[in-house]
């Protein structure tokens, strides 16, 4: 992290990020730049916003850059969009949905669905 106005400058293999959410106020992360490795994808950012939050329990989160999700490591992303590793990558975190669950649908014999209801 930089202090006394000194913006962070990112190495090889590194880039810039800020971090910001529209989620309630124990979500909240400072808006300050870090410098990360270049190679952290959807996981890695995870785990650097749950360490910035400090929660007993780790929360899986998603990342959107200017309102799109992230599905490549910050480096791919950067590398799609020919934008420069210099370049302030500010990315919205929203809590991660989980996979769908397989659920069980009632199964009716295929006579039941020839009954028709007759009017008395």
């Amino acid at each position: 992290m930089a202090s006394g106005g000194d913006k962070p400058k990112p190495g090889g293999g590194e880039a810039v990020v800020s971090f910001f959410t529209k989620l309630p106020g124990q979500f909240q992360v400072p808006e300050e730049e870090l410098v990360v490795p270049s190679n952290l994808a959807r996981y890695g950012l995870s785990e650097v916003v749950n360490r910035l939050l400090a929660l007993d329990k780790p929360v899986p989160f998603d990342f959107l850059v200017d309102g799109e999700f992230l599905r490549s490591s910050v480096a791919g992303y950067l590398e799609a969009h020919k934008l420069s590793s210099e370049k302030i990558l500010r990315l919205e975190f929203v809590l991660a949905l989980r996979e769908p669950e397989q659920s069980t649908v009632d199964e009716c014999p295929d006579w039941i669905a020839g009954v028709v209801a007759l009017q008395a």
